[in-house]
Formats: structure tokens, sequence, C-alpha cells
């Protein structure tokens, strides 16, 4: 009989130290550290009920990242009305605005500048912003270049505003290091928080990259402390329940435009940029007799085939086209085209077209230009294509679904139907144009999918040209893209048909 007591008790024990569970209070979702013109914060309301975070003469919300511990300066000294924020200028402490309010399993997004800033990265208006928000009671450095740095604590607090009240944490998080961490064990009427020794905090995040919740559970919370539902927010395990992943939007490639290899699209640099001295139509129209012994050269093209004559005593030769659809023979003696770093290029069974740029030499055989390339490494990736789509695999999906742009083309100005389409495991999928009527205007996909998923077709190869399968532009009017997916060992077939509307430029 004793020994059932003391398990019970030991039951309880960890039930009151070890919690993870469904948040029953507004959390924060995403923050954003780099670059400084995406710095954000997003807070998400994971409850049944709406939560006004200033509600008229009732206490507000508040969120700060403004701790300063050589000086003792925390967000808890607020009802105190001194040293409750750094006074740094990189640093914010805000108090939400009246009424402000964030429905049930919504979210509010917070941009750390203004509202200009932020949409000329995300594309989008944020809910708020700190140029909206500071004033009375909220500080925040307009000049200030970076708001959030690679070590900070953020804390979401609310405080009744009655000066003998306690602040109640709301959520908390940790990155970079602990020196920002906050702990106010020994600090008058407070619990005791998480020791800075023990509290879990993440790693700083690369650039273009945020922190994002994965879940509403706040993992290995105790259930004990000074939160707003009675649990110790500095308890949270971040690296199990926050995962660092690439900011919505982001495109990488080069954003110079004067580059050859200029993608409008991109609004993140990889890197990747460079400029040709030559294009490959200026190469191959040029006199063959006016160039000597040869000149170095940088081109771009696409790889439009490979063949290997080294088993007669001739070279590799990789065929690049331009995009005026002049042609050029790059031929390789030295090293070994398909063991290399390109080698996946010429995959007989990988319908992806590539861009490359390459440095070499120019010369003559036979009266012809070629264009030598002595290693490897003067030969590289800067774009890619696919013109069948990109598979995101998904066995749970059970039928066929396609899902279209919701936009008139006009294939006459060289506009292009978005689609993507998805299907169950074990399928031949089929998707075809057919008019009102029925009649087949053209199929654009036919193949067997061996693994279940969606297809996005958004690249100009892979999208509907508008074009019938005689490569005519269709005429003006209603059309249907349908996706038939049979499964040839159960005999089941599922199908799935959206409108599409074809205009025509006046």
């Amino acid at each position: 009989m004793q020994k059932k007591y003391i398990f019970y008790y030991l039951i309880v024990i960890s039930f009151n130290f070890i919690l993870s569970n469904e948040a029953d209070h507004l959390v924060l979702s995403k923050v954003c550290i780099s670059p400084n013109k995406a710095q954000m914060v997003e807070i998400f309301n994971p409850t049944d009920s709406d939560i006004n975070l200033n509600p008229e003469g009732d206490g507000s919300y508040y969120l700060t990242d403004g701790a300063q511990p050589s000086q003792n300066k925390y967000y808890y000294n607020l009802p105190s009305n001194q040293d409750y924020w750094s006074e740094n200028n990189s640093d914010f402490f805000i108090e939400f605005p009246e009424n402000t309010i964030i429905s049930s399993q919504s979210s509010l997004t917070i941009s750390l500048h203004d509202n200009i800033i932020y949409n000329d990265f995300y594309g989008e208006n944020p809910d708020i912003s700190l140029y909206d928000i500071a004033g009375e009671g909220s500080f925040y450095n307009f000049e200030a270049i970076s708001i959030l740095g690679s070590d900070e604590s953020l804390m979401l607090f609310y405080w009744d505003g009655n000066a003998q009240s306690l602040v109640e944490d709301v959520d908390y998080l940790l990155w970079g290091s602990n020196t920002y961490a906050v702990d106010k064990t020994n600090i008058s009427n407070y619990l005791p928080d998480t020791s800075l020794e023990n509290q879990v905090y993440l790693e700083t995040s690369g650039e273009y990259y945020l922190y994002n919740r994965k879940s509403n559970t706040e993992n290995g919370e105790n259930i004990n402390g000074n939160g707003i539902t009675g649990h110790d927010e500095t308890s949270e395990d971040f690296l199990n329940s926050w995962e660092i992943v690439l900011s919505p939007g982001i495109v990488f490639g080069c954003t110079t435009d004067t580059a050859t290899n200029y993608n409008q699209a991109a609004n993140a640099d990889d890197g990747s940029c460079f400029t040709s001295t030559h294009t490959i139509e200026q190469i191959v129209t040029s006199d063959p007799n006016s160039i000597g012994n040869g000149y170095q050269a940088t081109i771009a093209g696409l790889v439009k085939s490979f063949d290997d004559i080294r088993p007669s005593g001739g070279p590799q030769v990789i065929v690049l086209e331009d995009e005026n659809g002049f042609r050029i023979d790059a031929v390789i003696w030295d090293w070994d085209v398909l063991s290399s770093s390109i080698g996946y290029m010429f995959d007989v069974y990988d319908p992806s077209i590539y861009s490359v740029g390459a440095l070499g030499t120019v010369g003559v055989y036979n009266n012809s230009f070629q264009f030598e390339i002595s290693s490897e490494n003067n030969i590289f990736l800067y774009r890619e294509y696919h013109p069948e789509g990109n598979l995101v695999e998904d066995e749970t999906i059970i039928k066929a679904e396609i899902v279209t742009a919701p936009y008139v083309i006009i294939p006459s100005l060289g506009e292009r139907l978005d689609f993507s389409y998805s299907f169950p495991s074990n399928s031949r999928v089929i998707v075809r144009i057919i008019d009102l009527n029925g009649i087949f205007i053209t199929s654009i996909v036919d193949r067997y999918y061996e693994t279940g998923g969606v297809v996005e077709r958004y690249e100009d190869t892979s999208d509907w040209d508008g074009r019938n399968h005689l490569g005519q532009i269709v005429n003006p009017g209603t059309y249907l893209i349908q996706v038939e997916a049979s499964d040839f060992q159960t005999g089941r077939t599922t199908t799935d048909v959206a409108p599409i509307v074809v205009g025509v430029n006046h």
C-alpha cells in the first residue's frame, strides 16, 4: 500500500514540473531577424476566443526585446515605472494600441520597421508595424537599421496597469546565447524562473531564414511559474518546439540586373551572378579567319546535347544554345564530363533543362567555331527548368485533384496558365485540355507515378501556353482542364476538372 502512495506522489511531482501541452494563451509563432528589412514577429491565438491586446481600461499586452542585464533593466520592472527596458537604440518596448484584437485561430504580423519596408520584402503589408505603434507607452528608434540582433530574448507579456500588480509572462523566445535571458528568481513576489544556465536557446538563424513554431505545444514547459496561465515560460524546450525555416516568398538567384543570369523573380542574391563577355551568336556569326590562335570568353547557354567521341579519338562535346537559337560545340579533352559535378545534367531519364555559364577558349575546327572548356570548374549551372513541373511526394493523397491560377490568360500576349495537380500512388496520370463540348484540345501530361503527390507547374517551361495539339493558339472562350488518375492494380480511377478562361487582346 505504501508503495502505491509513493508511486502516485511521484506522478504528481512529475506532472507539476514537466508539461508538453497545447498552449492556452497567445504564442509567438514566427520571428525573422535577418535581413534587416525582413525583421518581423508573428503572434498566434490558438484559443477558442478572440483576444483583445489592449481593451479600454483593462490592462495591456506588451512586446519587447529590451533586456539589459548589466544594468538590471528588465520588462518586469514596468509596474515601478523605471528600468523596464534597455533604452538601447536598437531595442524596442511596445504596448499594443487599444482594441488590437487577434481572432481565434488567427495571427497578428508585426513589422519591426514600417509597412513600406515590410511590403518591399514580403510583397504584402503586415497587420501592424512598430512605426504605427510607437508613442506613449512604447519606445522604438525610427532610424534603427536593425532591431533584432544575433542573440536576443523576446518577451510577450501582460500587465493590468496596477502598480501593485506583477507582470505575467505570455510567451518567450531566446536565441544566439543566454546573455539576454530572463530569470525572475529572487525577485520579490515572483516565483522562480528557470535558471539562466538551464534555459535552452536556439542557434542564430541565417539570412533569409526565420524561427517558426512547429506546433502550439510548448515542449518541456514547467507547470509552475510566472506565466499568464501559471506556467514557467522560460522553461520551454525551444529546440523541440521551434525550427529554422526559409522565409516565405524567398527566391534565390542573381539580383544584379546587369548580369547575364539576372533573375527578375529573385529577391535574395545567391552569389551566382556572372556577366558574359560574348554571346554565342556574336561568336558563331563572326569571321572564322579573324580569331587567330583563339581567345578567352565567357558564354552562357542552354545544354542541348552531349556526345562522347573519345572512342574514335575525339573530345567530349556539349552543345550549347543561346536565346536566339545559335549553337556552339563546347569541347572537353582533359576531364570526364559524366563523372564531374555537372554529370547529372546528361541523365537521359532527367527531363530537366539546364542553363550554364562557361569560361573557355574560342577556336575553329574544320571552319566551324568551337569552345574549349579546360576544367570542370569553368562550367557551372545558373538556372534549372522543370518542363514536367516540381513534384512534392505525398503518399496520403487518395484522389485526383487539379487547381488552376484564378485569372484569364491571353496566349497571344505570351500569357500562360499556372496549375497544379495531385494524385494517389501507383497511378497513370493524364492531364488534358477539352472544350465545353468535350472535344479534345491537347494533352499536357501522360505518365505513371509510383508515389502519390502534387506536381506544381508554375514555370514557363511547364505550364500551359494556350495552344492546342497542333501548336495553334486556341480561340477565346471557356475550356476545361481535366486530371485523371488510374490505379492499374485496383482499377480505381478518380478525376477532377477546373475551368479555364482564354481571352483575347483588344
